[in-house]
């Protein structure tokens, strides 16, 4: 006789998966703009300032995301 294993599914809302796409999205952006700063460093510091940016809003979603799971 198996034991039945028991699985937890939690439903994250669409608004926090919406930030998550977006977030990952400006990180992105943000190593295209670091990767281009040879050029100018106007890109390298946007770009620095993107990837601060995205990363931060990242983990605070993820914190979010944590904090009302249900």
């Amino acid at each position: 006789m198996q034991a039945v294993a028991h699985v937890t599914i939690e439903k994250t809302a669409k608004k926090f998966k919406l930030q998550s796409l977006l977030s990952g999205l400006l990180i992105i952006v943000s190593f295209i703009l670091i990767a281009n700063g040879g050029k100018s460093q106007t890109y390298a510091g946007v770009g620095v300032l993107t990837f601060l940016v995205g990363a931060t809003w990242y983990i605070v979603n993820r914190i979010r995301i944590w904090w009302n799971h249900s």
